[in-house]
């Protein structure tokens, strides 16, 4: 029991640490792409509203 625990929490943090780094260059990527687009032509991509 003592070493399960942190071996899951080791777990549990490095799938935190996936997720937000999946979400913030993902949001960095739609900031980037949405840019573009404005410039190219007004395309209803604007959904994320950073």
């Amino acid at each position: 029991m003592p070493h399960s625990m942190p071996m899951k929490w080791i777990n549990i943090t490095m799938m935190i640490l996936t997720v937000v780094t999946m979400l913030t260059s993902n949001i960095y990527f739609m900031k980037y792409y949405n840019l573009t687009k404005a410039k190219n032509k007004k395309h209803n991509l604007n959904i994320w509203k950073w």
